[in-house]
């Protein structure tokens, strides 16, 4: 518990919340993400059933008393990944200031109709 309260301590600096916004393009979701203080090589993006999980880890002096650094992640952004797009294709782009996650469309899992046709015995 003290660990996290150290962590995450807002007296004397502490940390800066990240922004992000969700946009639907004509193609793509896009994912924009402004996390300020934290540089590329520190963001972690991963997808586990069906959710995206952008993150970093957060390091902390073990509170065993060594000089040993260990990590805690910390979610940026957790959100289940829609229906219609195509996990294989996602990418992830960083200009600027902004992280941008490109979720493209999958093309068959949108308007998709079939009839069924009933057999009987």
């Amino acid at each position: 518990m003290v660990v996290t309260a150290d962590l995450l301590n807002t007296i004397n600096g502490g940390m800066s919340l990240p922004s992000t916004k969700m946009r639907k393009l004509e193609d793509c979701y896009e994912l924009d993400v402004v996390a300020p203080g934290l540089s590329v090589e520190n963001l972690k993006i991963e997808i586990h059933n069906r959710h995206l999980s952008v993150f970093h880890y957060l390091n902390y002096k073990a509170p065993n008393h060594t000089n040993e650094q260990e990590g805690a992640p910390n979610i940026v952004h957790l959100m289940p990944i829609p229906f219609d797009v195509e996990l294989d294709s996602i990418t992830a782009l960083y200009e600027g200031k902004h992280l941008k996650v490109i979720m493209p469309f999958n093309e068959l899992a949108e308007g998709y109709f079939r009839s069924i046709d009933i057999d009987t015995v």
